[in-house]
């Protein structure tokens, strides 16, 4: 099982930048995550601009690393609101995994991504420079081992209760919108145990495996010891001849 500390460093910032003839300038951003080398799924109302128009471009900013890395929008859906994008160089970003089990009620979910609140205070340049995703709306929406289980879209918050509530885009969903692209991602049909059931678990496998050592070690010792004593044998047989 992955982990979200891992997730993270495949969590990139997706910007679309319009192109003037007084130079670029920042359009607007959203949220991403690569799904297979050189692959970036993001909303499609993150790209629509440069979707429509050609003076719009669009670009990444990795979690690390240094600079934009130019993208293309190879796949288009606003009915799933899911664009996947082809970007080239840049720092090693591994895939994440997709969860094929259907989450439950009231299991734990983490949301990592590049939120509107990222824009108080900050600059044009800021938001081009590679930084951490925050743990919050936006972006894949995660189990706690790591592994996707849907794609944020939008959230709103009640006015008088403050209450976020955000929809997401099903795993299944993503999964048709990539294999209708020709993109085969990461998956794994695993629960998620909690942290003290993986813990044991773990602990279970290094004793199994700890187990096995000291049986082949065995095995290889008796062997040896059997060889010793035949050697043993034909020397003294030798000898006496």
């Amino acid at each position: 099982q992955t982990s979200v500390d891992e997730a993270e460093r495949g969590i990139v910032r997706v910007v679309v930048i319009l192109q003037t003839s007084e130079g670029r300038m920042l359009y607007g951003s959203g949220s991403g995550f690569v799904v297979a080398p050189n692959l970036v799924v993001t909303n499609a109302h993150v790209v629509a601009a440069a979707r429509q128009q050609g003076e719009y471009g669009v670009a990444i900013v990795p979690p690390e690393g240094e600079g934009l890395l130019p993208a293309n929008i190879i796949r288009y859906s606003p009915l799933s609101e899911l664009a996947l994008l082809e970007f080239r160089g840049g720092p090693v970003m591994t895939p994440l995994t997709i969860s094929t089990v259907e989450p439950r009620a009231g299991d734990g979910v983490v949301a990592l991504g590049y939120p509107d609140v990222d824009y108080q205070g900050a600059t044009g340049a800021d938001l081009l420079r590679p930084t951490p995703a925050s743990r919050t709306s936006g972006g894949p929406l995660l189990d706690e081992c790591g592994r996707v289980i849907g794609v944020n879209s939008w959230h709103v918050s009640g006015a008088d209760t403050r209450e976020t509530r955000g929809v997401s885009t099903r795993a299944n969903q993503l999964l048709q919108f990539l294999d209708e692209a020709g993109v085969t991602p990461n998956l794994s049909d695993e629960p998620c145990l909690p942290l003290e059931a993986r813990i044991a678990a773990e602990h279970d496998a290094t004793v199994d495996a700890l187990r096995a050592q000291n049986e082949e070690l065995a095995e290889k010792l008796d062997t040896a010891d059997r060889l010793t004593r035949i050697a043993v044998v034909i020397l003294i047989g030798g000898t006496l001849a």
